[in-house]
């Protein structure tokens, strides 16, 4: 028998439960009394009758003892809370604003996830994060989701205590954001006409247009929801690599001397050899939308991408040769570096962080960058050996468009199966900010599969970052879980059932490319090898 939802939190906090007395009732017309700089959380709170003055009230304060006492525990102070029951009402205390918003959700679950109303027995629940940063990166490059989609996935994120949503708007694919003085970024660079269906050799390209980019209005508007949640949105352009949708708009950009020009986003899916020139017009270029981030997000970080950029034009192109003579490059390899430093230097002019994939630790790695670690263990451990702050996102636990068992219902097979309990293994190395899910959606097209792969795997993932330390035995959260999943149900979530995905969520006849688990990590050994190969070259 699961658990009642007073007993099935998720993430998992401090609960004592004093079944013995009468508890709240919590109505409709229930008051909730709080000051305004917490209107946030009390509208999270508040029912749609009438209020009843004489009702016992939901009351929110901010009580700043609550992070003294987390720090002493080594967690994260600004987000304590402490959320105390009883037949007089309930009170909702928070060390900041973040902190009351917290343990308004933590209220939230307390009750039946079918009403919105019901009685909620008397106990306290309390707890504060490990981590700063608890977050997901949605690929919305690959497949554009609209701005309402983006809302609703700031709102399922906020209902698991998770702080930021990292926004990857630029790929091969598509260029979703607009460019001051690069109009042809929406015009040409958000707009494909085909698109591959599959994966491995059997895949296909389909006929069929598919574009879509956000304009600044969309995407102020997003920031100001996502922070009255207490969501971060942090927004990422894929420079120098990652760039055929850059390209096709702005041919003259790239290496011209090394390959035909490309005429519009790429409709494959994969590591693309199309790299920006090492030219002024291409820094220019780069600053100019790094330029166009800082004015519309007010996140303290802005993505940079660096992940998956192939050398092959560059040693390719005389006029790149060239180049890197005049700039007294050795090899290739070094125009990578080459941008990340000027790119790094342009984010820090604006007073923000660059956060860039752990290749680039594979060169020098210049003062003022976080790395976003997707190699696993061995890449966190390289950051932060070198002083580099680290947000753990290794694939093999958090790479969300995985399959999510070993069967063959499992749609579109990519990458090794990735099961909740192998989600729930996550483990962050200690130094480290924080963590990540990744939600890439080369196969994901729709609404509906987005939420088939990020949940429930997503919910174990959001524990492990609000937890921290080793990971705990499976039993417990799988305990839990069902109690949780009814949540999901009410928030009209179109998760994978835990037995296996329905007819409709499979996909039969669209192929796929099985790996186990021990042929990932042997390819992600090879990467790894490569980053550390590079990084003892560096130090010589």
């Amino acid at each position: 028998m699961p658990p009642p939802p007073h007993r099935a939190t998720v993430p998992r906090v401090s609960t004592v439960v004093d079944a013995a007395t009468t508890g709240f009732e919590w109505r409709a017309s229930t008051p909730v009394e709080a000051p305004e700089i917490l209107s946030a959380s009390a509208e999270r709170l508040r029912g749609s009758g009438t209020v009843d003055v004489s009702a016992p009230p939901i009351r929110l304060m901010i009580d700043g003892a609550l992070a003294d006492e987390a720090f002493a525990v080594g967690r994260i102070g600004e987000e304590a809370f402490r959320v105390t029951v009883g037949a007089e009402g309930a009170e909702v205390r928070g060390a900041s604003p973040a902190g009351v918003f917290r343990g308004a959700t933590v209220l939230r679950q307390l009750r039946d996830p079918e009403a919105d109303t019901g009685r909620i027995p008397s106990g306290v629940w309390e707890g504060a994060p490990a981590y700063s940063w608890r977050g997901t990166m949605l690929d919305v490059a690959r497949h554009f989701r609209p701005a309402a989609d983006l809302r609703r996935i700031v709102d399922l994120l906020a209902d698991h205590h998770l702080n930021v949503l990292h926004l990857h708007l630029t790929d091969d694919q598509g260029w979703r954001f607009d460019v001051p003085g690069y109009p042809r970024l929406a015009q040409v660079g958000a707009r494909r006409e085909a698109t591959q269906l599959g994966h491995g050799d059997r895949s296909t390209v389909e006929p069929g247009v598919h574009e879509g980019h956000y304009s600044g209005d969309d995407l102020r508007d997003l920031v100001a929801y996502a922070s009255r949640r207490f969501v971060t949105i942090v927004p990422e352009v894929e420079l120098p690599g990652h760039i055929q949708a850059g390209l096709a708009a702005y041919p003259e950009l790239g290496n011209l001397d090394a390959g035909e020009p490309v005429t519009s986003p790429w409709e494959r899916f994969g590591v693309n050899p199309r790299t920006l020139a090492p030219t002024d017009a291409s820094l220019a270029f780069g600053y100019a939308a790094i330029d166009a981030l800082c004015d519309l997000f007010d996140s303290p970080w802005i993505g940079i991408g660096g992940d998956e950029v192939p050398v092959t034009e560059w040693a390719g192109s005389a006029a790149a040769a060239e180049r890197m003579r005049e700039l007294g490059l050795d090899d290739p390899h070094d125009v990578q570096p080459w941008f990340t430093r000027h790119f790094v230097e342009h984010v820090r002019s604006r007073g923000r962080i660059a956060l860039a994939w752990d290749e680039v630790l594979e060169g020098d790695v210049p003062e003022g960058v976080e790395i976003l670690a997707w190699r696993g263990g061995v890449a966190m451990r390289e950051a932060l050996s070198r002083g580099i702050p680290v947000i753990a996102c290794p694939d093999l636990e958090v790479y969300l468009d995985y399959p999510q068992s070993e069967s063959a219902e499992e749609p579109i097979r990519v990458g090794p199966p990735l099961t909740i309990e192998r989600a729930y293994t996550l483990r962050v190395e200690e130094g480290a900010s924080g963590g990540q899910a990744n939600v890439w959606t080369e196969h994901l097209p729709t609404r509906e599969r987005v939420d088939f792969a990020m949940f429930p795997r997503l919910c174990a993932i959001a524990e492990r970052l609000w937890e921290g330390g080793e990971p705990p035995a499976f039993d417990d959260f799988a305990r839990r879980l069902p109690t949780h999943l009814r949540r999901l149900d009410a928030a009209g979530v179109r998760y994978r059932p835990l037995d296996g995905p329905t007819p409709a969520q499979r996909r039969p006849g669209v192929p796929g490319k099985p790996l186990t688990i021990e042929g990932r990590e042997a390819i992600v050994e090879g990467l790894v090898a490569r980053l550390i190969e590079r990084a003892q070259q560096r130090g010589k």
